[in-house]
């Protein structure tokens, strides 16, 4: 099945079909995305609108915004949102007035929404919406969204809460930072959502928005043409627009660039500001600080500690800026994800993979909550007219006398035209100006305002007399069309069909009698023939192709040069091998794919096999559960390697270099990484170098020891000993060799010169044969990892005085 999954901001909507399959539990298995494919060609749908009088049509678009920013004529300034729940808010279509939650109907809005589903009538939809929308327009669109066929299942979630529930559901401390309009979003989770904080303005890119505050502030120090902070803020929107095309100039020179810019409010005065790339370099990395600051001290002051954090989630192209990323990501030793805009439909099909019984409760306060606020919002806008008409009373009078007397020659002149326009059958035109002789009434003169009735009474009846007319023609061009191409494909039956269908609404068509006449003709002639062509043709649609070749046969021993038949025989055999060879070459590539472990390739190449060989569909299942099976076996591996790794980690940072080695040597086992290799080599130096300082350690232990027990001779050759092995320890031998002749007295240094000989012979034997004495030592404790059979590690003994090394892997 497929359904359709749309995220809904202020200013436009970007939406997937989802395709899915049913489990047998009821749940849904997501297989694909594919983009909306829109009449405009663009990547969304952009709620920028133009009323076009002169095609009586509305359209929407990007190139709409620049003339909507700039508030021209016929473009629908700010959000298309706060324009529905406004109850004055309207456009015109063919000279009527209508309200502007029409606007998405007459756009075709709802038309390319659908035009994915092959005109299903009925369209599942998931939505979630901008908070920056009010509750009031989100319920009024859902009513409309229901209204033209779309079934609503869910649209309770914020963008944000459904990526934090898609990325990283089991994770508490979770910050989400969304960026989808000018608009930026703070999400702080704390075991659910605790708090959240708009800041206005502040999703614009960076680098663009840098630019742009320069020059219109450079404008303004000396034109003060913008007076306050909210017309220079707007400005700053309305220019954002051009902003890459003059960053492109400003990196392409080396010189200052000069640009031309007219304000909104004087759009006759261009201001010509110079900006040089080194003051727009430092304004955006002010900009970069200024807003990770406050990210950073809301996190704070929401009582979360920065070691707290888990994830953050960037949700926006504004972090595609590197510098702002990591200077928002450094303060914390986290995860992160980056979501592009363009992603945020397959975010919103999360919703079927969520209990979304949580939302129950939600619906009925939120529906509630919506219509308490378009009461609210309609109360203000009716005191905000009455105050408006109170002002305008007086203008109103002063300028109604003349209106009355233009309104009469209008009328009169509107009204002549319209009932010679339905004398002539003319009926689109006597509408126009049957509206427009309505629309000189609207001038209160009571004279004439008891004619609208009637006025109204022709109108009604010029546009019945129009729907049939428009009616009847629209559906003989379609079944005159079709009868001619049933005819030229001598497809008699179908030819006769839509040629009574066309005479039926026009009875006088020469055309379609024609195609009649001639097609029962042809019947008499090949009626026979045509029956084993359709058989043969349903057979081959089937991809039947044994039987379509007997129908052939059959139809070709009754006339063997039929042309038809032949090409027919053709096909079929042409059909028939290059459906052998597919399956033959998707098996092949099927098995490469596995063989070369390429297993999402692989399901890809199993899902076509299915479509295009539905006959053997069991048999490409069967593979596609043994791929699958592939996948979780190589995710579970992949998963014990990064324990491994961060087990690796962890042991490096606590110093525990046997532990080092032993996991390093493990991970490398089962895949080559450079890094872990190069951390390898390091434990291995480090054990090297603390069990050559505890060698040292014991020698200098053995000294002391002989030294206690008068030996002095044997400690002096051991002392001499050591100081040539290691010539780094030179002082500290010397020193000891001070200590041997400060212990040693007269007598003894004579004793010992006269048995220095017998004393060398009888203490030789033990100058390398010692027993080594108990040494004091710091342990470093390896745990036994079995997570790939690893028997347990031996331990090494570092002494307490060995330096600490803060290297941070």
């Amino acid at each position: 099945m497929e359904f359709l999954s749309l995220y809904i901001d202020r200013y436009y909507i970007i939406g997937n079909i989802v395709s899915a399959e049913i489990t047998d539990d009821g749940s849904y298995n997501l297989c694909g995305y594919k983009p909306l494919h829109l009449s405009n060609s663009e990547d969304r749908i952009w709620l920028y609108f133009f009323e076009d009088v002169s095609a009586d049509m509305i359209t929407y678009g990007l190139s709409n915004k620049i003339h909507c920013d700039n508030k021209e004529l016929h473009y629908f300034e700010g959000s298309v949102f706060d324009n529905i729940v406004n109850k004055y808010s309207q456009y015109k279509l063919r000279g009527v007035s209508k309200d502007m939650s029409s606007i998405f109907e007459d756009s075709k809005i709802f038309e390319d929404l659908k035009s994915g589903f092959n005109n299903k009538r009925y369209i599942e939809t998931y939505v979630s919406y901008s908070n920056d929308i009010p509750v009031s327009a989100k319920n009024l669109f859902n009513e409309l969204l229901i209204k033209n066929g779309f079934v609503l299942k869910q649209y309770i979630a914020r963008i944000e809460e459904l990526t934090k529930e898609k990325l990283c559901h089991k994770e508490d401390y979770v910050i989400v930072l969304s960026a989808c309009d000018e608009n930026l979003n703070i999400l702080l989770f704390d075991r659910g959502l605790t708090s959240t904080k708009q800041l206005k303005g502040k999703g614009l890119d960076l680098r663009q928005k840098a630019l742009v505050k320069l020059a219109v502030s450079n404008i303004n120090k000396t034109a003060h043409v913008l007076r306050s902070q909210d017309e220079i803020d707007d400005e700053i929107i309305r220019l954002m627009p051009y902003s890459k095309i003059w960053l492109t100039k400003l990196d392409s020179s080396s010189m200052p660039i000069k640009l031309d810019i007219a304000f909104a409010v004087d759009p006759n005065t261009i201001h010509s500001p110079q900006l040089k790339k080194i003051d727009v370099e430092g304004y955006t990395r002010d900009l970069i600080k200024e807003l990770s600051s406050y990210i950073h001290e809301y996190v704070a002051k929401n009582d979360v500690d920065e070691h707290q954090i888990q994830r953050v989630i960037l949700i926006g192209e504004i972090f595609n800026n590197d510098s702002f990323r990591q200077e928002v990501l450094s303060k914390y030793s986290c995860a992160y994800n980056c979501v592009s805009v363009s992603d945020l439909p397959s975010i919103v099909s999360y919703y079927t993979q969520m209990d979304c019984s949580k939302y129950e409760t939600e619906n009925t306060a939120f529906v509630t909550r919506a219509k308490k606020d378009l009461e609210e919002k309609h109360k203000n806008q009716e005191l905000q007219l009455r105050k408006e008409q109170i002002s305008l009373q007086s203008e109103k009078e002063r300028d109604l006398a003349i209106a009355q007397a233009e309104a009469r020659k209008q009328f009169d002149s509107f009204k002549n035209k319209y009932q010679e326009a339905a004398r002539e059958l003319r009926w689109k035109d006597a509408i126009d100006f049957a509206e427009k002789t309505k629309w000189a009434l609207d001038k209160k003169d009571l004279e004439y305002s008891s004619k609208i009735a009637y006025i109204d009474g022709d109108i009604d009846e010029y546009r019945k007399k129009l729907s049939e007319q428009e009616y009847k023609f629209e559906i003989f061009k379609k079944e005159i069309k079709l009868a001619r191409e049933f005819f030229d494909n001598q497809n008699w039956e179908d030819a006769i069909k839509h040629a009574d269908k066309a005479l039926d609404a026009n009875p006088e068509a020469e055309d379609a009698k024609r195609y009649i006449v001639e097609s029962r003709n042809k019947i008499a002639e090949k009626g026979k023939i045509k029956e084993y062509i359709t058989r043969a043709t349903l057979l081959l649609g089937q991809k039947n192709y044994a039987e379509a070749l007997e129908e052939v046969e059959d139809g070709l021993k009754l006339e063997r040069a039929n042309d038809e038949l032949l090409s027919l025989k053709n096909e079929i055999t042409l059909k028939e091998n290059d459906f052998k060879v597919k399956v033959e070459e998707l098996s092949g590539r099927l098995e490469s794919a596995i063989l070369n472990k390429e297993l999402d390739l692989a399901l890809n190449i199993i899902a076509e096999l299915i479509e295009f060989d539905n006959a053997h569909s069991a048999k490409w299942f069967d593979k596609k559960n043994e791929v699958r099976e592939l996948i979780r076996d190589k995710e579970q591996f992949e998963n014990k390697l990064k324990v491994i790794k961060s087990d690796i980690d962890l042991a490096y940072k606590l110093k525990q270099w046997e532990k080092v080695l032993s996991l390093c040597s493990n991970y490398l086992s089962n895949k080559d990484d450079s890094e872990v290799a190069k951390i390898k080599r390091e434990s291995e130096a480090r054990i090297e170098e603390i069990n050559q300082t505890n060698k040292i350690v014991d020698l200098f232990e053995e000294i002391d020891s002989l030294i206690s027990e008068k030996k002095y001779s044997i400690a002096e050759k051991k002392v001499k000993f050591l100081q040539s092995e290691y010539p780094e320890e030179r002082e500290r031998c010397k020193k000891m060799i001070g200590k041997i002749f400060d212990l040693e007295d007269e007598e003894d240094r004579k004793i010992r010169d006269k048995n220095r000989g017998s004393e060398d012979k009888s203490d030789s034997d033990d100058f390398f044969n010692e027993k080594p004495k108990k040494k004091t030592k710091v342990n470093i404790d390896c745990y036994d990892d079995d997570f790939f059979n690893e028997k347990p590690q031996k331990r090494v003994n570092v002494n307490k005085n060995s330096s600490d090394d803060d290297f941070d892997f």
